[in-house]
């Protein structure tokens, strides 16, 4: 994606009028931008802020747009793909030892809409020490031309079948990351048993 200097400004502008609106843990669109928003408290990696996924639209790429502020700081600015729209990153100041993973998932399209919910999972040295869901959202798909519109359509099999792939990939993710909290918690409390 490439961006002027003046189409970037516009888009914080604009996060940052959807961080405006975004009340808790739900997702506010206005136009063909979307922004869920939550605040975070993680002590592991010193966050207690505001965290907003901010995405739109990318009919040239069939992606999104998503831009990941924690107040005032963008942490992440780059495309996704909507057939595998999951992205890692690392936590500011703190790279070689955390990371944010942005989870689509849901996710649903049409020619008029794509919707999904988002899902931000904190880990620091590969260890899970936070899942917060940033809420849900029906992003409309506003094209420039009907060639667009038409081209999306033609391509909607191929992404409900990457979807569900990406939904089984995800369910078995979580069904792991669960199992392993699980453990971490027989072992803890083995441990103040033995004490």
């Amino acid at each position: 994606l490439e961006m002027t200097t003046g189409s970037a400004r516009l888009l914080v502008v604009l996060a940052a009028a959807l961080v405006a609106t975004a009340a808790g843990d739900t997702c506010d669109c206005v136009g063909d931008m979307c922004g869920c928003c939550l605040h975070i408290d993680v002590p592991e990696v010193h966050l207690n802020s505001e965290v907003c996924a901010n995405i739109s639209y990318i009919p040239s790429i069939l992606g999104l747009n998503l831009l990941v502020t924690i107040g005032s700081f963008v942490a992440f600015n780059d495309t996704v793909s909507l057939s595998n729209p999951s992205v890692c990153f690392g936590v500011p100041y703190l790279e070689s030892l955390a990371k944010f993973c942005i989870d689509f998932y849901n996710m649903t399209y049409s020619t008029s809409a794509v919707t999904g919910c988002v899902k931000l999972e904190i880990d620091v040295v590969e260890i899970k020490v936070g899942t917060f869901n940033l809420g849900c959202f029906d992003l409309p798909l506003l094209f420039a031309t009907p060639m667009e519109q038409a081209q999306f359509a033609e391509s909607l099999p191929k992404l409900r079948m990457a979807n569900a792939l990406h939904e089984q990939a995800l369910q078995a993710k979580w069904k792991m990351i669960a199992a392993h909290q699980e453990h971490q918690r027989q072992l803890q409390q083995e441990e103040k048993a033995m004490q």
